[in-house]
C-alpha cells in the first residue's frame, strides 16, 4: 500500500494546541487525485513461494486495488473485493493460493461510480461475506439502482448471482445471526414479509425459515403475508389491494404514529 507523492492530500488547520502555535493536520489525498494502489501477495508458508494476485481480469494496463480477501471456513476457498482505479467497476475474484491465478465471481460496472457500503479499503465496512455452507458468498450491490442483498455461489464457474431483496430502499448494513443461519437477529422495527407462493425467484421455503428464526428469536413487531398463486411479481389486482392495503397499515401504525408522538 502506498500514497502516491503526487497526490495533494486535504488537511484543516488547529489553532487550539498545547503549545500554542497554529498546526496542520493532513488528512488523505481527495477521492479525483491520485490514489494509493493496493496489489494482492500470496505467500505459502511452507515453501515459502509467493506470488502476485492476478489482476488480468480487469484489462491491461488498468490500475485496480485489492481488498484483504476473505477465506471460507476451513481456507479451501479466498475471495477478494476488487476495485477499478477510476471506481468503475468491481469484481468479487476467487484466488488460487499457490498459483495467484484468480477467477471471476461477480462483475459490477457503472458509469459513474460504484458505490459500496462504507467505502473500500482495509478499514472499510464488510459488503460481502461467506454463508454457512462455505459455497455461497451474499453481497450488497445497487446493480438494479438500489443497494440491495445478493448471493452467489462461489464455487460453480457459471454460477450468476441471485438478488434476494428488491424495492425502492436500501440495506445500509447486514450481519449475518450468531448462529450464522439468518439475518434476522437485529431487526429491531417493524416488518411486513409479502411473498407469493410460486415464487421462482425467492423461494417462499426461505420465508418460511425466515419466520420460523424469528420465532425462535421471539421477535414481535412483524407479520407475513402469503399470496397463493403469485410469482414474484404479483400479477392478480386482488393481491396487489392486499399487499398496498398492509403496507398502508404498516405505515400509519408505525411512521405516523413515530410522527405525531415526536410533535407533542
Amino acid at each position: 500500500m502506498g500514497s502516491p507523492s503526487s497526490a495533494r492530500a486535504a488537511g484543516w488547520t488547529s489553532t487550539v494546541r498545547a503549545a500554542g502555535y497554529v498546526e496542520d493536520i493532513p488528512a488523505r489525498s481527495k477521492v479525483g487525485d491520485v490514489q494509493g494502489k493496493r496489489l494482492l501477495a500470496v505467500l505459502n508458508l511452507e515453501t515459502g513461494r509467493s506470488a502476485w494476485a492476478d489482476g488480468g481480469f480487469a484489462g491491461e494496463k488498468r490500475g485496480i486495488n485489492w481488498s484483504m480477501p476473505r477465506l471460507s471456513e476451513g481456507g479451501a476457498i479466498a475471495v477478494a473485493d476488487v476495485r477499478a482505479g477510476d471506481n468503475k467497476d468491481r469484481w468479487l475474484v476467487a484466488v488460487d493460493p499457490d498459483s495467484g491465478s484468480t477467477r471471476v465471481i461477480d462483475a459490477l460496472h457503472d458509469d459513474a461510480w460504484v458505490r459500496e457500503i462504507g467505502g473500500f479499503g482495509p478499514s472499510a465496512q464488510i459488503s460481502f461475506g461467506w454463508l454457512p455452507d462455505n459455497q455461497h458468498i451474499w453481497f450488497l450491490s445497487e446493480r438494479d439502482g438500489w443497494m440491495q442483498l445478493y448471493t452467489v455461489n462461489a464455487i460453480d464457474e457459471h454460477a450468476t448471482a441471485r438478488q434476494l431483496t428488491e424495492g425502492k430502499w436500501e440495506i445500509e448494513s447486514l450481519a449475518l445471526s450468531p448462529d450464522k443461519k439468518y439475518f434476522a437477529d437485529r431487526l429491531k422495527g417493524a416488518l411486513l414479509i409479502c411473498h407469493g407462493m410460486v415464487d421462482t425467484n425467492v423461494f417462499f421455503q426461505d420465508t418460511v425459515r425466515l419466520a420460523q428464526r424469528l420465532i425462535e428469536l421471539r421477535k414481535e413487531n412483524w407479520s407475513l403475508a402469503v399470496f397463493p398463486v403469485e410469482n414474484h411479481g404479483f400479477e392478480e389486482e386482488t393481491s396487489w389491494a392486499d399487499e398496498y392495503r398492509r403496507i398502508l397499515k404498516l405505515f400509519e401504525d408505525n411512521l405516523r404514529t413515530a410522527y405525531m408522538r415526536d410533535r407533542t
